[in-house]
């Protein structure tokens, strides 16, 4: 929340108290009901908090757009083509996992990643049968921009809904096809086929509410506001109190004042998987053909306080990472075993929604060279994306749609074009452009296309 907000909440609690306290004065009864009145303000504020999670702005919202006829979708340059063939579709997206090969580029050489080594869940993958694709990449920098650059297939559409909406709350315009409050062109082509379509995340982070274009957004209910909160941004909002209520973040608290770092899975336990396997279960028993599409905070990424030109960050922030690497390995091999025992048919896409952040820290505004830039586009958008079955979808992906590189939403029109016997979605044949997103004061400010996409950022 705004400190400004939050300056105005202690000041409002203030003012009733004050007031409480004189009233106090003349009548025995305000005395008890002085703190009560703060106190009551207080909650208050948390539950103005909930709301802004709960996206009350789409439930009041008029307008809410209804399915597009048949073979259209909300973009215009997204058809809706007919499946010759419906079998279960499962998307699961991992924090910041990353094949080893880019983790070399960057001299990481911890946990077995060395020359012809692996990640602990590549290895688990590779024994599951999954093809890994070389040069893949996210869509975006970060997780929200990611997954739902992902849903949108149409970078243009993206940033229509971006420009329309998407300044009120993290929640809205473009980054609201994750929870179904805006309409996704790809859920749309699967929903036109007759599939139903869930969404999984382990926290609130991609959205509080569900919307109609979605049949289930499957999350944790927190039990309170602080329990609810989306992002690790907020982990002092109201004064620390949170660290102060909730066990979790109290432990959190006092690990990064002992010298550790921020903990992604301090609070919902990310690498837990039970949840996320009741999804699967669902997607794997339902009646009809379904789509799951996942995300799991695990392995995670570097966090605060690392920074790439600080050596003395560098050790505790991989020991961080490296326990995800295995808990992302944990859940991959519980999943997997699921899938291949209860929907033997189904197609699996295991992805990363961005890269490990080796290079945080330095300002991309102040590079020096082209180097540097190349660093940076490589481990912010670098990710692991593979397939299962290995050879599923083997002539579609035989004629790629960017030279040298794929992107997510391109494996994506890959499967949508295998499942259509052939026929593209999409208008664009090449290129899926590379959009970066330059944080400045909090906010994605700065957005340019690159021109030839991820081209010139190969990293094997």
């Amino acid at each position: 929340l705004h400190p400004a907000f939050q300056i105005a909440v202690l000041a409002a609690c203030v003012l009733v108290f004050w007031v409480c306290l004189e009233a106090a004065r003349e009548n025995r009864i305000w005395r008890l009901a002085a703190p009560a009145a703060a106190a009551a303000l207080f909650l208050w504020s948390f539950g103005v908090q909930a709301a802004y999670q709960a996206d009350i702005y789409y439930l009041l919202r008029a307008d809410k757009k209804t399915i597009p006829p048949g073979g259209a979708t909300s973009s215009p340059n997204i058809r809706a083509v007919k499946f010759k063939k419906t079998p279960n579709v499962y998307f699961l997206s991992f924090d910041g996992l990353i094949p080893a090969p880019l983790a070399r580029k960057f001299n990481i050489q911890e946990g077995g990643v060395k020359e012809g080594g692996g990640f602990a869940y590549e290895e688990v993958l590779r024994r599951h049968g999954f093809r890994r694709f070389a040069n893949h990449f996210s869509a975006g920098h970060a997780t929200r921009p990611g997954l739902n650059l992902l849903l949108a297939l149409d970078v243009g559409y993206y940033e229509d809904l971006w420009r329309a909406n998407s300044a009120f709350s993290p929640f809205q315009g473009a980054y609201a096809m994750y929870s179904g409050l805006e309409s996704s062109p790809l859920l749309e082509i699967f929903k036109a086929n007759g599939y139903t379509v869930r969404t999984f995340a382990y926290d609130r982070y991609l959205g509080g509410q569900q919307g109609p274009h979605v049949d289930e957004f499957i999350r944790p209910q927190g039990s309170s506001a602080c329990a609810s909160m989306a992002d690790f941004r907020l982990f002092n909002a109201f004064f620390r109190f949170c660290p102060l209520l909730v066990r979790a973040f109290r432990e959190n608290y006092f690990n990064i004042r002992a010298g550790g770092v921020l903990r992604k899975d301090g609070l919902h336990s990310p690498g837990d998987v039970d949840l996320l396997l009741e999804a699967v279960s669902k997607t794997a028993s339902s009646p009809a053909p379904a789509f799951l599409l996942s995300y799991l905070a695990v392995p995670g990424h570097m966090m605060a306080p690392y920074h790439a030109d600080k050596p003395e960050t560098r050790p505790a922030a991989l020991r961080a990472y490296f326990d995800g690497v295995q808990k992302a390995a944990d859940a991959v091999e519980k999943i997997m075993e699921f899938i291949k025992r209860e929907d033997g048919g189904a197609v699996v896409y295991v992805f990363g929604d961005h890269g490990a952040y080796f290079t945080k820290g330095r300002d991309l505004q102040d590079f020096r060279s082209d180097e540097q830039f190349i660093d940076y586009v490589r481990d912010y958008y670098g990710a692991y994306g593979g397939i299962y079955p290995a050879d599923v979808c083997a002539e579609s992906f035989a004629a790629p749609y960017s030279e040298g590189y794929i992107a997510a939403p391109e494996v994506a029109r890959h499967i949508v074009r295998c499942l259509a016997g052939g026929e593209d979605a999409s208008a664009a044949d090449t290129n899926y452009p590379l959009v970066l997103e330059l944080a400045q004061a909090g906010e994605y400010s700065v957005r340019r296309n690159i021109e030839g996409g991820f081209r010139d950022f190969l990293y094997e």
